[in-house]
């Protein structure tokens, strides 16, 4: 996994060949086609008599990647495509998966409509009351809309599998959530809201439990113009924080339980932050370098980022 200063690992020709394969799918290449191109690179890589063991050893990675996640695309299940909206009026009975900041004085929610077709999910705007949680089923009535295209409010619902927008007129609460994860990173959230005052309780649940839904979006656009929205996303800035809070903690026990302790702490905060697939991302890298130290490879940042988005790629092409 390791390489040389300035070259590219294997571990980045791995995702390379993976996301090359995952792009030409997703755009309409036969996958029968990226497999027979990924075995092609493969086997010429394998038997080139010319150019550097590093060349040779760069392309049978990147055969290895294509090969892969062709096999996986043609032999496992893929994300599903984006139902469409429905077409009847309502109202429609929906669960919340998601609650944000208010905004003009209404609630902001990511729903799952409960329809004929199966569930749909969209972005909604709710009257103020009553409050609603992440978990909870209510029944809603009001105007669907399809994302709006050539824009990159359109172009956000897509990617994140909403098929559209909800403008809500009235609202009942049928059903509260139960006790679950999302109730308690629910809770998390408003316990940071009465000890911080706006906007820097919704940066702080941002920011700890993943509830990014609740940074005010002023100041999301701020971070991002000053780029530095990363520290907003849970991602490898807060899992190396966690892993080092927890190195600290176990310093001066042995190697073995030191990894342990850090993977066993990140897994957790990887459940507790909503597993997103940036958090997720970092966890990965993260076990990937503590793995490749722990057999005494270098764990290099490179090569952990190539093995990361390999596997992620292969278990979910559509990411």
């Amino acid at each position: 996994m390791s390489s040389p200063r300035g070259r590219l690992p294997r571990g980045g020709w791995l995702a390379i060949g993976v996301a090359g394969g995952a792009a030409a799918a997703s755009s309409g290449v036969p996958v029968a086609a990226v497999l027979v191109v990924g075995l092609m690179v493969f086997a010429v890589s394998h038997a080139s008599l010319r150019g550097s063991r590093s060349a040779r050893s760069a392309g049978v990675a990147a055969g290895v990647g294509a090969v892969a996640l062709a096999i996986r695309v043609l032999l496992g299940p893929t994300a599903a495509a984006t139902p469409p909206l429905p077409d009847d009026r309502g109202p429609w009975t929906a669960t919340v998966d998601s609650v944000g900041s208010p905004r003009d004085g209404d609630q902001v929610a990511r729903l799952r409509l409960h329809t004929e077709g199966g569930e749909v999910a969209v972005a909604a705007t709710l009257p103020a009351y009553p409050t609603v949680a992440a978990g909870d089923v209510v029944e809603v009535d009001g105007r669907l809309r399809p994302p709006p295209d050539d824009d990159p409010y359109g172009d956000y619902l897509r990617r994140s599998g909403a098929a559209g927008t909800l403008d809500g007129r009235a609202m009942t609460l049928k059903e509260a959530a139960p006790l679950g994860l999302q109730t308690l990173r629910g809770a998390s959230g408003d316990a940071l809201r009465l000890a911080l005052p706006e906007p820097e309780a919704g940066l702080a649940a941002g920011i700890l439990v993943g509830l990014r839904e609740r940074v005010d979006r002023t100041l999301a656009a701020e971070f991002a113009t000053a780029g530095v929205s990363h520290v907003v996303a849970i991602s490898g800035w807060n899992i190396a924080i966690v892993a080092g809070l927890v190195a600290g903690v176990l310093r001066g026990r042995s190697r073995r339980v030191i990894t342990l302790g850090i993977l066993g702490t990140v897994i957790a905060y990887v459940v507790a932050a909503g597993a997103s697939p940036s958090v997720v991302r970092a966890a990965v890298m993260a076990g990937v370098a503590l793995m490749a130290r722990e057999s005494g490879r270098a764990g290099r940042a490179p090569a952990a980022l190539g093995m990361a988005a390999a596997l992620l790629l292969i278990v979910e092409p559509a990411m």
